[in-house]
């Protein structure tokens, strides 16, 4: 029998849980209470101060010796370039995307990233998911859809943006499965995803007039607005070193249930905060189809996780041969 962790071991992964679902829950309504309650329309400027943000703690973090990822290299930064455009389209599109629809619709809708994912691994990849997971993605997305058939604030544009979100997820982590990271460290791959798009954020942001129509913002100079505004800016960071945290305490099958656990909450509390849901008990039904299929498809990697555990617990033990003096040598 395994030994079970000490207690203060145990105590610190909780509380990295813990600390990743609750700034998980906040980003996503500090970001919607900005777009929303205060009327923010310059979601690629959000993105701007985000990914600003972001650098700025990486490298005071890096220089104070708490994090380290390798320096700048040109080769590398060409080779993460299609990771760093794939980034940038899933920040942007995702805050677009909650700028028109309310959250659960938002939870809802993105769950079909899965499902795009799971068609490109087999296609790309040759991977193959096991029946139950694929009938448990196509319930969650039959359940997003018929959602979306009875939502009463369907907005063609969130869901044209929510649409270009789950391409852009499923490409990013398709890149890192086949081509891995390259090197680099969670963090060195942050670095590089933040330091290459912020040039072309400040590109669109100038197309699109962000820059220009900031000036004539009514919330400007709302202590309020700021103090959302700042806090929206620094969890982007956060929520990344929280996820490092939960994932190096625990697993990162951990971290995943957390994230469930997580989309749970806000859409149970998205209903009624803003204001902007419009009660449908189709759209109602439709929606927790969606959040039932989505717990079941983490119950169901949960339990491959655990066998594939088991199975490579017994190829361990199967490519052992007790030594008949007592030790053990391998065949």
């Amino acid at each position: 029998m395994l030994p079970s962790k000490p207690r203060s071991q145990r105590f610190r992964g909780i509380s990295a849980a813990v600390l990743y679902g609750c700034l998980s829950i906040s980003i996503t309504f500090f970001n919607k209470a900005v777009l929303t309650a205060f009327n923010f329309k310059y979601p690629n400027f959000m993105t701007l101060c985000q990914m600003s943000c972001s650098l700025l703690f990486l490298v005071s973090m890096k220089a104070l010796g708490l994090i380290t990822y390798p320096d700048f290299d040109v080769k590398t930064a060409k080779r993460v370039s299609p990771l760093a455009f794939s980034f940038i389209g899933m920040v942007i599109t995702g805050l677009g995307a909650l700028n028109y629809l309310n959250i659960p619709m938002f939870n809802a809708l993105r769950n079909t990233t899965t499902l795009i994912t799971m068609a490109c691994e087999f296609y790309f990849l040759g991977i193959r998911s096991t029946g139950k997971l694929r009938s448990s993605v196509y319930l969650m997305v039959a359940g997003a859809a018929f959602a979306g058939l009875h939502d009463l604030t369907f907005n063609a544009i969130g869901y044209f943006l929510v649409a270009l979100n789950c391409f852009f997820t499923s490409g990013y982590l398709l890149y890192i499965a086949k081509f891995g990271q390259d090197g680099l460290n969670s963090w060195g791959l942050l670095f590089y995803n933040n330091l290459l798009s912020l040039p072309m954020v400040v590109i669109i942001c100038i197309f699109s007039g962000d820059f220009q129509q900031l000036s004539s913002y009514e919330y400007l100079s709302s202590p309020s607005f700021l103090v959302c505004f700042f806090f929206q800016s620094c969890l982007a960071f956060l929520l990344n070193y929280a996820i490092f945290l939960c994932t190096n305490l625990n697993s990162a099958l951990t971290t995943s249930v957390t994230g469930q656990v997580k989309n749970l909450m806000t859409t149970g509390l998205g209903f009624f905060m803003f204001g902007d849901v419009k009660y449908n008990p189709l759209n109602i039904v439709g929606l927790f189809i969606s959040l039932f299929a989505s717990s079941i498809y983490s119950w169901l990697k949960y339990v491959e996780s655990e066998v594939r555990k088991a199975n490579e617990r017994q190829k361990g033990r199967a490519c052992l041969n007790i030594d008949p003096q007592g030790g053990i040598r391998p065949y």
